[in-house]
């Protein structure tokens, strides 16, 4: 049996000593970002809104990492929060089988916003039906956790 030795050909390998550590947070070169609350405001236009702004001073190099994201909708001027919630498995299937269905003729960009809609609007149903259509008062108090006894 004869051995058939192969080779990887095209690229050449690396030329001089690979240092990663410029690869390390520590050793980037540390830029100044303004507070969301500082960055000029942009005109609304018809149309679904989008999460993103590009800023022209800083193509070259991506902005840094932010807790604090652009709201979907012009109405409201709240910070987006991570929340995890628990789903029945068929109420789950269906609603993400909704989402892919009806997404482009809603206007709906992303999974969260089909979501955040949903949510949106059965909480100004409840305040309709409760509060007289008025807003009820954030509250900043842990919502209760585990199953409800009895």
């Amino acid at each position: 049996m004869t051995e058939n030795r192969r080779s990887i050909e095209g690229l050449s390998p690396r030329r001089g000593e690979q240092d990663l550590s410029r690869l390390r947070r520590s050793n980037r070169p540390q830029t100044t970002e303004q507070p969301a609350a500082a960055a000029p405001s942009t005109s609304q236009t018809a149309g679904p809104s989008t999460d993103q702004q590009v800023d022209t001073d800083s193509v070259s190099t991506p902005p840094a990492v932010t807790a604090v994201a652009t709201p979907d909708t012009p109405t409201t001027a709240a910070a987006k929060t991570r929340a995890t919630i628990y789903l029945d498995n068929e109420l789950r299937g269906r609603s993400r089988t909704a989402y892919r269905a009806t997404a482009q003729q809603e206007g709906e960009s992303s999974w969260s916003e089909f979501i955040e809609n949903a949510i949106r609007r059965e909480v100004e149903r409840r305040e309709h039906l409760y509060n007289a259509g008025t807003s009820y008062e954030i509250s900043t108090q842990p919502l209760p956790t585990g199953r409800p006894l009895g």
